[in-house]
């Protein structure tokens, strides 16, 4: 190489450094391990896991373990505007159909969700506001077929009164 070729590489990466750039755009940013495994994903249509098909579509960032399988998403769906964030256990712990345990949505109408389900994907409690802004604790316990709910602020039902739902 001469020394015009040396001064071009020298200049190409910030002379020793890693050039620094103000503003990067592209459509999809991958970082991979050092086995080639993607660990994180920022992209403007989240792709799917391995193991199925997103619910919903739009930008976010998903982190997935050491075996390539999500953990951790956050998004904005294109469909409604409505945003979210699950945190998912790790593949072989409990029903392999749904591993979310912990969601966290704001519906389009700006209502928020927090959701908590069990190894089972059965939703255990949630706290939610909804459009009157109000808001309510809830509390499931599964028995066979059907479930008790009890909820706790919800206006319809009275702070702290129990009501049996069998569906």
């Amino acid at each position: 190489m001469g020394m015009g070729g040396i001064w071009a590489l020298l200049a190409a990466t910030g002379f020793g450094g890693a050039p620094i750039a103000d503003v990067i755009k592209a459509r999809k940013l991958v970082i991979v391990d050092e086995k080639g495994t993607e660990r994180v994903v920022i992209a403007d249509h989240v792709p799917d896991p391995k193991e199925g098909k997103r619910s919903n579509t739009g930008s976010g960032m998903v982190i997935n373990n050491k075996d390539g399988f999500e953990q951790f998403g956050v998004y904005v769906d294109d469909k409604d505007g409505g945003v979210g964030m699950g945190f998912d256990a790790k593949p072989g712990v409990g029903d392999p159909r749904n591993r979310e345990r912990i969601n966290l949505k704001v519906s389009p109408a700006g209502t928020a969700l927090i959701r908590v389900l069990d190894n089972s994907t059965r939703v255990k409690a949630w706290l939610m506001t909804n459009e009157k802004e109000e808001a309510y604790l809830g509390f499931l316990r599964w028995e066979g077929a059907g479930r008790e709910t009890k909820y706790v602020g919800e206006k319809r039902y009275g702070l702290g009164e129990a009501k049996a739902d069998s569906r």
